[in-house]
């Protein structure tokens, strides 16, 4: 059975951190909003299976899919990581 430390957590794989040009911030956001300073691309993956795969005892994912096959992403401040 899947630990309960991992219960309420998604895996993600970060493929860059960034910032945006200070520049392009009113372009963006609307005033008085808390802008991150630095911001991460990141794909999802499914959720830990109930058990570990019985050959090598490790929890297989895979990434999560929309309707059209391609992979669910989302832009999330690098804090809430």
């Amino acid at each position: 059975m899947t630990s309960k430390i991992l219960l309420g957590y998604h895996v993600g794989r970060i493929h860059v951190v960034f910032s945006l040009p200070t520049a392009s911030l009113p372009l963006l956001f609307h005033g008085g909003m808390d802008i991150p300073s630095h911001l991460t691309y990141v794909d999802w993956y499914m959720a830990f299976p109930d058990t570990p795969d019985p050959n090598h005892l490790l929890f297989k994912i895979s990434p999560v899919k929309d309707h059209e096959g391609h992979n669910i992403c989302s832009i999330v401040p690098l804090a809430n990581m």
